[in-house]
Formats: structure tokens, C-alpha cells, sequence
């Protein structure tokens, strides 16, 4: 559903649980999403791997603005 909606500008899962297995096609689906300005990754990115995977994202949408990553230990 990320990669299909081209009007999406902002999305919030501050404190949200996702498992581990679904952080890969999380970002999977955001790389395919070029209209996000604003997201929220409060409190969720508990392990490096996750890290690893918002940086790859990073360099796929130069149309982020806003990137808030309070409380995740980094």
C-alpha cells in the first residue's frame, strides 16, 4: 500500500512494535514512495540493523524534509 500511494506526506510510528521481520519490507515499500516529506521513527529503531536500513532508505527520497528519530538510543 506505501508504494502505491502517491499522496502520502507524512507518516508517524512513534512507539509503534513492528517484529524485526517487518522492517525490510517496511522500507522496502517506502523506497517506493517518492512524495513522503515528513516521518516519524520515534522510539522504534531498537537494533542496528533497523538503522541500516533507514540509512539505505535515506539515500532514496530527496524528497524527505522532516526525519524525527528521538528516543532511539543512536
Amino acid at each position: 500500500m506505501l508504494e502505491q500511494n502517491q499522496s502520502l506526506t507524512s507518516l508517524s510510528l512513534a512507539n509503534a512494535k513492528l517484529p524485526s521481520s517487518a522492517w525490510p519490507r517496511f522500507f522496502g515499500s517506502l523506497k517506493k514512495n517518492h512524495t513522503l516529506t515528513d516521518l516519524s521513527l520515534r522510539g522504534v529503531l531498537g537494533k542496528p540493523e533497523h538503522i541500516d536500513l533507514l540509512t539505505d532508505y535515506l539515500c532514496t527520497n530527496p524528497a524527505l524534509q522532516q526525519l524525527n528519530l528521538g528516543d532511539n538510543n543512536i
